[in-house]
């Protein structure tokens, strides 16, 4: 039986839909609640007449909820998950412990996994969600390398050099092979423009293997994403993997991630991006740049009180021709006074959503 453990579920509307799928499943799930409040008695009622599901709500420190929740696995096979990009991105070093007894189990990308994977592969580390991870590049890439197994090969997308160095010795130590995506590809993009961009892709030693691809996201780093992805598959076909070109193209050419650079046109034009730290605040204004040179833009603004807002403003603002605060008006989220004084550069503040959009309009 296959346990999937969700450490934190802080949306009820969520876990009524894990509770809904769940209803015609055989694995076990459990949920670790960190939310403020406890589930209404609706779904609370749902989660208690279901026989496979157990549910734990804790108010504490992540840490201790993936501690928890490691603890309750009994399954030979499980798999833990989160419901959002955090989760999924961010290590679960923190329920090893719990869970040391199994050390064959997988605790640093989001996963657990008693079983091998078939390969592996780690996107580009930057400074990011550094109270669990820890507040260097060499500590969050010691994070990230728990995912690397012996034998398994690992794709490395370009990373900062201190972060190579410590996936390189990592890998070595237990016999993985690593393939460096920037060293091993080529990409060249050959076109971009708002409704997304087309490059070519090619393996370094075999140039002449050269193919071209049309991908509906907008960034240069989009490109590197992609080389990765690319990458990862061609490590399956040498495996054996029946994976023909025409579907890794398709696969690029219907790729849909918003909150990611996502255009709409209009009086304004919006881009709407979920950038959260300050490595992918750069790529942000390094697409803007790239993609409407000399244009003048309005930066619309929330983020959570654990986020490098300083770094980010550093990025940010000196293109900005004026920018706006907002909220989400989450526990978590910064109020838009606060933001507004770590700000370089003269701001309006707005709560109110709709009328921060009518300013930006006016601004441009």
């Amino acid at each position: 039986m296959l346990t999937v453990v969700v450490p934190s579920l802080n949306r009820q509307d969520y876990v009524l839909r894990q509770v809904r799928y769940w209803s015609s499943s055989s694995a076990h799930l459990i949920i670790v609640d960190g939310s403020s409040s406890p589930l209404s008695d609706r779904i609370r009622s749902a989660i208690e007449a279901h026989p496979r599901i157990t549910y734990r709500h804790v108010v504490s420190s992540l840490p201790d909820r993936l501690g928890l929740a490691g603890g309750l696995i009994k399954t030979p096979y499980a798999v833990m998950l989160g419901d959002d990009e955090f989760h999924l991105q961010t290590g679960l070093s923190a329920s090893v412990a719990a869970l040391e007894e199994n050390p064959d189990l997988v605790g640093c990308t989001g996963q657990v996994l008693r079983f091998t994977p078939a390969v592996c592969a780690i996107t580009p580390i930057s400074h990011d969600h550094t109270g669990l991870l820890g507040d260097t590049i060499e500590s969050i890439a010691t994070e990230k390398a728990g995912i690397i197994k012996s034998g398994v090969p690992l794709v490395v997308a370009p990373q900062p050099p201190a972060a190579m160095s410590v996936l390189r010795e990592r890998a070595s130590a237990v016999g993985a092979p690593l393939i460096d995506v920037r060293a091993e590809w080529i990409w060249k993009r050959k076109m971009h423009d708002s409704t997304g961009q087309r490059f070519a892709l090619m393996p370094a030693a075999r140039p002449q293997d050269e193919h071209f691809y049309q991908l509906p996201l907008l960034g240069a780093h989009q490109v590197e994403n992609a080389a990765l992805a690319v990458a990862l598959v061609q490590q399956l076909r040498e495996q054996g993997w029946s994976v023909p070109h025409r579907s890794i193209a398709h696969g690029l050419q219907t790729v849909k991630w918003p909150a990611r650079c996502e255009f709409f046109p209009g009086k304004p034009s919006l881009m709407l991006d979920c950038a959260h730290n300050r490595a992918s605040a750069r790529r942000l204004v390094e697409t803007l740049q790239g993609y409407f040179p000399g244009l003048p833009w309005v930066l619309v603004f929330g983020a959570m009180r654990d986020k490098d807002v300083p770094g980010m403003f550093a990025e940010l603002l000196p293109s900005c021709s004026a920018a706006i605060m907002t909220s989400i008006g989450a526990p978590r989220a910064m109020l838009p006074s606060e933001q507004a004084d770590g700000a370089l550069t003269a701001v309006h503040v707005f709560s109110a959503v709709w009328d921060l959009l009518m300013v930006a309009a006016r601004q441009l």
